[in-house]
């Protein structure tokens, strides 16, 4: 197989203190075929200091001469020169040394794929891995809606590596309010219903959950923008067995996430449902209701008798 390079973009605004472990985890990596572009956005916080002093020919910064927003930021993505492959690596999380070499190996198992990911571990502000992701090799559109629907896929932007070119086709990653969901159209749009998503078995991703985070204290209006934009947009592809995943498993989903809004955002969020023909009352929705209600009832009376029980 011929030699595969990768450009590794890292976008930036203020990243200390997580910025100087994500870029020496990239420069660490054990497959050399690979590039590194900064985009650097006015950091105030050191991150700009820091990154001026790296000596290392792999590494590019272009800085920004104004404050972008963060959408404004990731949108120069699309724009650069990169290599045969890119992956984008958020300024707080960081790489095992065998990524690249990870998603080489599912590369020339799985030629045909346009993305490509390694599983995960979930870290904290501490990088305290407490989480693994458990994520099939090969993972098509509909496992991936049926996954993040129900809850059994563990989402994050990290971790993928996308050919270029099918990158550049689809416009980028959609820049659209502070980036929520916009992943998950991503993904899909670079899966599409013909083809699927090749995925290392290697935890060679770490993906930190801290509150100072855009997904660790989102802006509420934007997640139910960003959430409805991807529901409308799956709705528009007009695929019936796709409508059939967001019939089934749409209220399952917006339970699940009512705990992070109040009752008047949750009613917005609904405004998806007639979209699909969704209704509450609906025997099917009823029972995911049910079956949901019952399941945190039964581990509420199982921690009260023996404390913190992780058994369901």
């Amino acid at each position: 197989m011929k030699d595969i390079y990768f450009t590794i973009v890292i976008p930036v605004h203020n990243g200390m203190p997580f910025i100087k472990k994500c870029v020496e985890s990239a420069l660490l990596q054990d497959y050399k075929n690979y590039n590194i572009i900064i985009l650097e956005n006015l950091s105030k916080d050191g991150t700009l200091e820091y990154l001026d002093n790296l000596k290392s020919d792999k590494i590019t910064i272009i800085k920004s001469d104004r404050l972008l927003t963060i959408e404004e930021n990731w949108a120069r993505i699309k724009n650069l020169e990169t290599n045969e492959y890119i992956s984008i690596l958020m300024a707080d999380d960081y790489l095992e040394k065998n990524y690249l070499s990870s998603i080489y190996e599912m590369i020339k198992k799985h030629p045909k794929c346009n993305i490509y990911r390694s599983n995960i571990n979930l870290i904290d502000d501490k990088s305290k891995k407490f989480f693994k992701s458990k994520i099939n090799e090969k993972i098509t559109i509909y496992d991936y809606l049926e996954g993040r629907l129900k809850h059994t896929y563990t989402e994050t932007a990290a971790g993928y590596c996308i050919k270029s070119s099918k990158y550049k086709e689809i416009g980028g990653i959609d820049c659209k309010y502070k980036l929520m969901h916009t992943d998950d159209k991503l993904v899909m749009e670079s899966i599409d219903e013909n083809n699927y998503m090749a995925v290392s078995p290697n935890y060679s991703v770490n993906y930190r959950c801290h509150t100072g985070s855009e997904s660790g204290s989102p802006n509420v209006k934007a997640a139910i923008n960003g959430y409805n934009y991807w529901l409308n947009w799956i709705y528009s592809l007009n695929d019936k067995k796709l409508n059939k995943i967001v019939y089934k498993y749409l209220p399952f989903h917006l339970i699940q996430i009512a705990r992070f809004f109040t009752a008047e955002e949750m009613k917005r969020h609904k405004e998806i449902y007639p979209l699909f023909e969704i209704n509450e009352k609906d025997l099917t929705h009823i029972f995911i209701f049910y079956k949901l209600t019952m399941t945190k009832k039964i581990k509420q009376i199982l921690n009260f008798c023996f404390g913190n029980y992780k058994g369901i």
